[in-house]
Parts: C-alpha cells; structure tokens; sequence
C-alpha cells in the first residue's frame, strides 16, 4: 500500500483528558475504518489555542488538507487465444521475416519456404487449392481482398479470378521478390480468421526446421494481451468497477487502465479482477511487445481507491457523536455542526459541513 507523507498535527491538552464522549467516537470510528486501510495525506495543523484553566476543551483551526487512498497489487498480463498459422507447403524453412510479439497484417511476409515467401492474409476459408485463372470461390475473394488492401486492385472482391485479377496478381509478385506467374500456388499465402494480430512463433517455427503441410509454426494472437489483477481476500471489499489503475510497464511510461469485472472469491478469499483500457485502446497502449508472447508478465500496478481529495482537515478529536448518532463539531462558541467524515488517518480526519478557517472544540463532550 502506497503512502505519501502522513498528515502532521497535534493537540494541546494540557489540563484536559478525553471525555468518554471522545473515547466512544474514536471506537466509532475505528469500527468504522477497520476495513478501510491506510489513508495518504498531508497537511499541518495549526497549534490550539492555550487551555484556559478549568476548560474541558481546546480550541483548533481547520486547516485545508490533501489526501488520497490507493492499493499496491500485483497484475498478470498474457497473450491467449488467437488461431493457428500452418504452413502449406513442403521443404525447410529458410528464414523468419515476421518477429514474435509484433503485429502483422494482410500482405505481410512471415517466413520463407526453400527461400519462396509465405504471405499471410485475412479469411475465413483456409488454403486447399491453387488460385489461377477461371477459379472461383470465396477463396478467391479473400485473395482479392489482400490484393486491395495493398494497393493492387481498385474494384471490389467478386470471387472470379479473371485476366484483371491475374495481372494484379503479377505486379504483387514482382513487389514480392516472387516468381511472376500469375497464378498462387497452394500455401503461398496462408489465411487466418482475423488480422492484424500478434505473431508468436511454436517450437516448429524455426529456421532450419523442416516443414510439411498442416505444420503449425505459429500462432496470430489478438493484437493485445489480457491483463488482470489478483485482489487478496482482506483488500477484496475496497476495490470496485471502474476504478483506476496504474501499472509498471518496466519499459517508458505507465500503463492506465480501469478495473472491469471482479470474479467471485477462491478458496482463500482472493479474486481476479479483469482490467481494461481507459479509451478504447490497448491497455498496453503501441508497448504492447513488452509483454512475453508465451507464459504470464509479473507487473507491479497501483489501484486508486480514492482520488486524491483536497478539504477542511481536523483531530479526530473534534468530532463528536450525537444521541441520534450523527457526526457533528462543535465551534468554538459552543454551536453544533453536523458534518461528513470524507476520510481520515492518523488519527485526523477530512469533513465536509464546515470550512477552512473554522475553530472548533477538540475533546468536547457529547452533545445531544
């Protein structure tokens, strides 16, 4: 738990003792906070007024105190799902153009078969044929649809491998370093469901390694990891949806996200938080390649359970609890003000109900 530097302060009680009046608040607020933790703040109260002889009470000003609530956790990061990358072609793989937790996209050169280039492209339908002239299919329009996104064909993807499509096919291979034929033979360009992605290569995806048709030498993840946070059993009540988290990238800035769904308790009482982006984007923002594209990332995060805050701040001393159990102060001259504990710590707490500036009792009897 993170801790700023703790509110200073003290009270001249010279003469004087806590009233049970006093000692029965304090219980009250300490039943109160017990699952509460650690509060941060800071701010410097003025000194009480000297105790006249006789007086039950000191006097204090309420000064303008900062403070802010917020939990040290621990946040898992991982890359899951995706689909697989098989090759379709045989012979050995003689290089990795494409590197493992970087993104790819339709058009993109991943690796080399016998120094022949394996591109991989978006589509629902796998590879199983060749693609020439008079084929039709949905393979085809996949295949247009690449050509399109890469600058190669203007008109829309119709599933008819005509001379259009042919000639496209050709100045795309000639940009490619390929063999100009025309025509894609089977496994030249490896459809998956979903681009852009995540490259994470298997142990088959090696240079050196022989591969055969069905081979899976990799896997397209989702463009982002999965993050997630563990919240022990004795911090479970204080965190919530929605609020902000702060995380350790190791490597530039800090990561902001949100707490999204809170799972139910384990065995030992501790819950898996779900976290999210905070505008739509990546958790891990255009750094996501930090992030080990196999196992789990450690990361060290900060939850914000309060924002930091700004108010009149008093001893705890101040308040007072009425018969009808609400919390008041009591001014100096004697008058009665209701008020609302907003936080505390260290034995001060922030209120709203009365102003900077005020002089209130410290250590007044109960008032009814």
């Amino acid at each position: 738990m993170r801790q700023t530097q703790p509110m200073r302060g003290g009270i001249d009680r010279r003469g004087t003792g806590l009233t049970m009046g006093t000692l029965l608040l304090v219980s009250t607020l300490i039943a109160a906070a017990g699952g509460l933790g650690v509060w941060a703040g800071r701010t410097l109260l003025a000194p009480p007024s000297p105790l006249p002889a006789g007086r039950e009470y000191s006097v204090v000003t309420a000064q303008e105190g900062e403070l802010e609530r917020s939990l040290s956790l621990n946040v898992a990061a991982r890359w899951s799902g995706g689909a697989r990358l098989d090759n379709e072609v045989s012979g050995r793989i003689t290089q990795l153009r494409a590197k493992a937790g970087r993104p790819v996209s339709s058009g993109d050169v991943v690796y080399t078969v016998d120094l022949k280039p394996v591109v991989v492209a978006a589509g629902a339908v796998p590879v199983f044929r060749d693609l020439s002239s008079g084929i039709r299919g949905a393979d085809v329009r996949q295949l247009q649809e690449m050509l399109r996104a890469g600058g190669y064909r203007s008109s829309g993807a119709d599933g008819v491998f005509g001379a259009g499509t042919a000639e496209q096919v050709r100045a795309w291979q000639r940009d490619l370093g390929a063999e100009v034929t025309g025509r894609v033979e089977t496994g030249r360009v490896v459809f998956v469901p979903s681009l852009p992605g995540v490259l994470a290569w298997t142990e088959d995806g090696v240079v050196g390694a022989r591969v055969a048709p069905g081979t899976e030498v990799a896997r397209i993840l989702p463009d982002a990891p999965a993050f997630t946070m563990t919240v022990p059993a004795n911090q479970l009540t204080l965190v919530r949806t929605g609020m902000a988290v702060e995380i350790d990238s190791g490597a530039g800035p800090a990561w902001r996200a949100r707490v999204g769904q809170v799972g139910q308790p384990d065995d030992d009482g501790s819950a898996v938080a779900t976290l999210e982006p905070v505008s739509g984007q990546a958790v891990c923002g255009t750094s996501c390649a930090v992030v080990p594209v196999s196992g789990s990332g450690a990361l060290s995060a900060t939850v914000t359970v309060v924002p930091r805050q700004s108010g009149a701040v008093l001893p705890t001393a101040a308040l007072a609890v009425g018969v009808d159990g609400r919390v008041a102060v009591v001014r100096e001259d004697g008058s009665r003000v209701p008020v609302t504990v907003r936080a505390s710590t260290g034995g001060q707490v922030l209120v709203s109900g009365i102003s900077v500036g005020d002089r209130v009792r410290v250590s007044a009897p109960v008032v009814s």
